[in-house]
């Protein structure tokens, strides 16, 4: 039944220079991995209002005809449908090009200590 007296009287050890090497490359990408997933859920929702967009802006009823339903193509709706979609596939390609910078960086950083 041999314990550890540091642990029973709750002081820590002393940090050794194999430690103090171990906690210096761990590396914190928890920024990196949020702006991911963030890229990612616009690029779902961008996704998601894109084919919203689609059916209720770029086919609408013709507002000429009264008694009978009679859809028509409309342009103005289709250009905005099209932005939407850029949007988010430019919005996803910028944070996922930023995080993959930053991670590679980290990665350089690490391997010159």
């Amino acid at each position: 039944m041999e314990e550890n007296v540091s642990d029973v009287l709750g002081i820590a050890e002393k940090p050794t220079p194999e430690t103090k090497e171990a906690e210096a490359q761990k590396v914190d990408n928890s920024a990196e991995n949020t702006l991911i997933t963030i890229a990612y859920i616009v690029l779902g929702c961008g996704s998601v209002a894109t084919i919203i967009c689609m059916f209720t802006m770029v086919v609408i009823e013709d507002p000429a005809y009264h008694y009978d339903t009679k859809y028509m193509f409309n342009p103005a709706g289709f250009a905005t449908t099209i932005m939407v979609l850029l949007s988010s596939l430019i919005s996803w390609g910028i944070m996922t090009v930023l995080a993959n910078i930053s991670l590679t960086l980290k990665d350089i950083k690490g391997k010159m200590k």
